[in-house]
């Protein structure tokens, strides 16, 4: 909008934004590296010319990055729930607990958990504050999700028998957490359920029998291998 508002009409305004996932804060930490193999938000208006959009890609390219084509809105959408979020829930815990009357002997109980949730509050509150207006509408969705979550926790956390349930929403919530943090490390953070059919490769006798019989039967009659444990599930047995 601002592109269209503000540059002349002969000029062509393609949006680009390494996802490079890398924390470099200060200008001697830089580094060429953390562009390699690295994907790069591509934003293109519909009436963007091919050579506006190639003289990008080609830049991408070069750096050994990936482009990823995108809208706008998915991409205000996605900053704002991995970035600005982040930093909103930052001041909010930094803000809630700091204003306690008690807050000089609750910091001598800082540890890593508050450490690492509270970090982004370090970022300067003069950007901070103009990444949140620039996005606010995303940001303000998001928002309204975290305090749906928060919502059901707090009746969870009143409810004496939902909060010590194994199956109530605050066991379900953790878990839910852990099981897609698990994803996120293991670099499967989408959707598709991991099966063990993805992932289980026949021996060379299974191979050969699979070519007559089939692959279920070859693995029937040759015992098939033992299923491997989904380290993304989280074995509930451990809340009983």
């Amino acid at each position: 909008k601002w592109a269209d508002e503000l540059l002349p009409s002969h000029v062509s305004f393609v949006g680009g934004n390494p996802l490079t996932g890398a924390s470099v804060t200060e200008q001697k930490n830089a580094s060429g590296h953390i562009f390699h193999n690295a994907k790069w938000a591509v934003v293109a208006p519909p009436d963007a010319p091919q050579h506006a959009i190639r003289a990008l890609t080609d830049l991408i390219e070069a750096v050994g990055s990936s482009p990823v084509f995108m809208d706008s809105h998915e991409h205000d959408s996605f900053a704002a729930a991995t970035t600005g979020l982040p930093a909103i829930v930052a001041a909010a815990v930094m803000n809630a607990v700091s204003t306690s009357p008690s807050w000089s002997e609750i910091s001598r109980f800082v540890g890593t958990e508050f450490d690492q949730v509270t970090s982004p509050a370090s970022a300067d509150p003069a950007s901070s504050q103009s990444a949140a207006a620039t996005n606010s509408d995303m940001l303000v969705h998001w928002i309204d999700q975290l305090i749906e979550r928060f919502q059901a926790l707090r009746e969870g956390l009143i409810d004496e028998e939902e909060r010590f349930s194994p199956d109530g929403v605050v066991a379900n919530s953790f878990v839910q957490a852990w099981e897609q943090r698990a994803r996120l490390e293991a670099g499967i953070a989408d959707r598709r359920p991991v099966t063990d059919e993805r992932f289980t490769i026949p021996t060379a006798g299974e191979g050969m029998m699979g070519m007559f019989f089939g692959s279920r039967v070859a693995r029937a009659m040759g015992g098939g291998k033992e299923k491997k444990k989904d380290a993304t599930k989280y074995d509930r047995r451990r809340m009983r």
